[in-house]
């Protein structure tokens, strides 16, 4: 009998014990979600921006003939991509790959009756692609090649690209954070709050822009375009939720 009473006594504490334990878990637990509940939030957005001049250009040089024999239209332009490749080697392009060119053939009565239309058949034009780091060396090529190249119907175009992103990235997302920060801490004082710490910090993507300071041309006479800017804008946006008290 007093066996048996031991043991209950024992189980009774053990209960006893859990339902202490419980009680004070339950306790905590609700603090925890009644402080959270109460919490009091500022959320506010930093921007790091920066110009870059651009790292790489893609340069599209193109001729093209009508005719009514594209065998011999495209003799004719073999001879553009030789003088082509001739001007590259004289200004120093190393970048210029002979294997870079396409040749396009279109059909000009395609849609229309062979006798209402006097114009040569075929449209053949041949187009050179050369991409490189040398932005400025090719800038200054281009603007020689009408010239250089007369005696062909020449049109010419520069893409402008920014590629190297990896040495400005961590600084701009530091800035970004440090511009929230500052808007946050001016906020703060204005409404008389004081900022307790951060709760989430969230980084937006990088964007990349022409930039308002460098000029676009597009000359139709003279065959030269220029796709965007040679400045570029780089942009992110840093969202920082802050705890306040």
């Amino acid at each position: 009998m007093m066996k048996i009473m031991k043991t209950d006594i024992f189980k009774q504490l053990i209960f006893t014990v859990l339902c202490i334990f419980a009680s004070l878990t339950f306790s905590n637990l609700s603090t925890q979600i009644g402080q959270k509940l109460s919490e009091k939030v500022l959320t506010v957005r930093g921007v790091s921006e920066k110009e870059v001049r651009s790292d790489l250009v893609s340069w599209k040089t193109s001729s093209f003939l009508l005719s009514n024999d594209t065998v011999e239209a495209i003799g004719k332009l073999e001879e553009f991509k030789k003088k082509f490749f001739d001007f590259c080697k004289e200004h120093k392009i190393d970048d210029a790959d002979p294997n870079r060119y396409q040749v396009e053939i279109e059909d000009n009565w395609k849609n229309y009756y062979k006798e209402l239309d006097k114009r040569p058949r075929y449209s053949v034009t041949l187009s050179i692609y050369v991409d490189s780091k040398e932005v400025e060396k090719i800038r200054d090529a281009k603007l020689k090649l009408t010239s250089a190249l007369s005696s062909f119907p020449i049109s010419s175009s520069l893409s402008f690209f920014y590629t190297n992103f990896s040495p400005i990235r961590d600084k701009m997302v530091q800035e970004s954070f440090e511009d929230a920060q500052k808007a946050a801490n001016c906020i703060a004082k204005s409404a008389g709050v004081k900022l307790e710490k951060v709760k989430t910090v969230t980084q937006g993507l990088f964007t990349i822009t022409d930039s308002e300071k460098s000029s676009y041309f597009n000359t139709h006479a003279t065959g030269d375009y220029q796709s965007g800017n040679l400045v570029k804008t780089i942009r992110t946006v840093s969202t920082v939720t802050f705890v306040i008290r």
